[in-house]
């Protein structure tokens, strides 16, 4: 649970500004208060972020840090996916 709340947390300020910008922000919500989201993929949520981060400050290191996260996580889906194969 706790990387659920950590990329909700990362996002947060992108999705208010978003969703202020495009007039969706529900009602109710005072100055200061962030709006965000927790949906079922955590962690190609926080690659997204750390790729347009990196794209955004064009900071190279950023841009290598979310190629090798894009890797290590399709590794570990195919990993996964034979282990399952196995077992079928």
């Amino acid at each position: 649970i706790p990387i659920y709340l950590w990329s909700a947390t990362k996002v947060a300020e992108f999705i208010t500004n978003a969703s202020i910008e495009m007039g969706n922000l529900p009602s109710g919500f005072v100055e200061g208060q962030l709006f965000t989201s927790i949906d079922s993929n955590p962690i190609i949520k926080l690659v997204a972020m750390l790729f347009g981060q990196g794209i955004g400050e064009g900071s190279f290191e950023k841009l290598i840090g979310a190629a090798v996260a894009v890797v290590a996580y399709a590794g570990l889906f195919i990993w996964y996916r034979k282990q399952m194969l196995k077992e079928a």
